[in-house]
C-alpha cells in the first residue's frame, strides 16, 4: 500500500465576510419578520461570520463549481505538482447547483484539469446538530434497547387484545409534552419540517398528474409544537395512505397515468425558510432526535390499536412509491438510489420502526431538496 501525504491545501471564499446581524440582508426574511430560530442556532454553533456567494438582492455571485475551481488553483500555487499531474479528483458538497452532471464533472471542466478519474459525493444537511450531543452518544444506545424490547412485548400483548386502547388524543398530548419540554430545538425543527415538506411533495405529485385534480388533500404545515396536539402524526400517516390509495384508484378507474412532464409545476415547492415559532430551549430540552423517536415509537404503539400502529409503520415503506412517482415526473430514475425504505408489499418487523422513521425523514429531505433544485433551475431558464 502506498503512503499518502497532504502536501498542499487551498481555499476560496467569495465576497466579504458577513456578520451575524447582517445575515438576513443577504438571505432575506419572510414577511419582513426576523428569524426566530437564528439566535438559537448561532448560540450553539458559535459562528461569528460567514461568506455568502450572493448579494443583498439574493442574486448568486458565484457558482459552487467556480469556487471549487478557484480553491484548486489556490492549492496548486503552493503544491509540488500541476494540473497535468492530477489523476484523481474527488469532490464533496452539501448540495450541488444542478442535479446533473455530477459535481466533480463540473469542477473538472471549470478548473481545466485534464482527463482523470473523478468522484462526486453529496449529501443534504437538515441541521442535525443534535446528532453529536451527549444524549445521542450515551442515552441513545440504552433507550434503543429498552424501546425495541417494549415494542416486542406490547405486540405480544396486542395479539390477544388488539383494540383495548385507542386514544389518539392522549397520544398527541403525550407527544406534545415530550417535544415541548424534553427534546432539543433542533429535533423539534426537524420533526415539524418533515410534515411541512411531506405535504409539499404530495402536492407536487398531484399537480403534475393530469386527471388527479379531484384527489382530496389535507396539507399539514405546522409552525409550532402546539400544532402537534391536533392529531398531527396520525393525520400525516393517513394523508400518505389516502393519497396513494386515491391516486391508484384514479389510475385504475380513469386511466390516469404518472408520466414525465417537460415543464413540471413546482408551485407547491417552497424554497424559502419555514417561519417556525421559537422552540423552547431550557436545560430539560436535551434529548436528540434519534433518542426521541426511539422513545416515541412504543408510546405510539401503546395508545393506538394494533391495526393503526401497523398502518403507521408500514406507511414508511411507501417512500419507494412516492419516489417512483416523483422520479417519473422529473425523468431522473437515478435519484431513486437515495431511497432506503422500500418494498411496501413486504412489511418489515415493527421493532425497527424508529430507525426506519429516521430514514423516512432523510428520504423526504433528499427528495424535497431535489425538487427545490429543479425549481430554481427552471426559474433561471425563464
Amino acid at each position: 500500500m502506498n503512503k499518502v501525504y497532504i502536501t498542499a491545501t487551498g481555499q476560496y471564499l467569495p465576497n466579504t465576510p458577513v456578520a451575524n446581524d447582517e445575515m438576513e440582508l443577504y438571505l432575506g426574511s419572510i414577511n419582513n419578520t426576523p428569524s426566530r430560530m437564528k439566535d438559537i442556532f448561532l448560540r450553539k454553533n458559535g459562528i461569528k461570520s460567514r461568506y455568502y456567494a450572493l448579494n443583498t438582492l439574493q442574486q448568486t455571485t458565484h457558482q459552487a463549481w467556480e469556487m471549487a475551481a478557484k480553491a484548486i488553483d489556490n492549492c496548486l500555487d503552493g503544491a509540488p505538482a500541476g494540473k497535468q499531474d492530477i489523476d484523481f479528483l474527488s469532490t464533496a458538497t452539501t448540495q450541488s447547483d444542478m442535479p446533473i452532471p455530477g459535481f466533480a464533472s463540473m469542477v473538472q471542466g471549470e478548473s481545466g484539469i485534464g482527463a482523470c478519474t473523478i468522484a462526486s459525493h453529496q449529501s443534504v444537511c437538515a441541521s442535525l446538530y443534535d446528532s453529536s450531543t451527549k444524549s445521542r452518544q450515551f442515552l441513545y444506545p440504552v433507550i434503543k434497547a429498552f424501546a425495541r424490547l417494549s415494542i416486542v412485548l406490547m405486540q405480544v400483548f396486542k395479539i390477544f387484545i388488539p383494540n383495548l386502547i385507542n386514544a389518539p388524543k392522549m397520544l398527541h398530548k403525550s407527544l406534545f409534552w415530550g417535544m415541548k419540554y424534553w427534546i432539543t430545538p433542533e429535533a423539534n425543527f426537524l420533526i415539524l419540517r418533515h410534515f411541512y415538506l411531506g405535504s409539499e411533495v404530495l402536492r407536487f405529485i398531484k399537480d403534475n398528474v393530469r386527471g388527479a385534480e379531484n384527489i382530496p388533500m389535507n396539507p399539514l404545515k405546522p409552525l409550532s409544537v402546539s400544532d402537534v396536539r391536533d392529531n398531527l402524526f396520525l393525520e400525516h400517516d393517513l394523508n400518505l395512505y389516502n393519497f396513494i390509495i386515491n391516486l391508484n384508484k384514479a389510475i385504475d378507474e380513469k386511466g390516469v397515468r404518472v408520466v414525465k412532464q417537460e415543464q413540471p409545476d413546482f408551485s407547491a415547492i417552497s424554497a424559502n425558510p419555514i417561519p417556525f415559532a421559537t422552540f423552547r430551549d431550557k436545560w430539560t430540552n436535551f434529548i436528540d432526535l434519534g433518542t426521541a423517536i426511539e422513545i416515541f415509537t412504543p408510546v405510539y404503539q401503546f395508545f393506538l390499536t394494533d391495526a393503526d400502529f401497523w398502518r403507521a409503520t408500514n406507511s414508511l415503506q411507501l417512500d419507494e412509491v412516492i419516489g417512483i412517482y416523483a422520479a417519473t415526473i422529473m425523468d431522473c430514475p437515478e435519484k431513486l438510489t437515495a431511497l432506503n425504505n422500500k418494498h411496501p408489499m413486504i412489511p418489515l418487523p415493527m421493532a425497527g420502526a424508529a430507525f426506519r422513521l429516521l430514514l423516512h425523514g432523510f428520504s423526504t429531505e433528499v427528495l424535497h431538496a431535489l425538487l427545490v433544485q429543479a425549481k430554481l433551475e427552471q426559474v433561471k431558464e425563464k
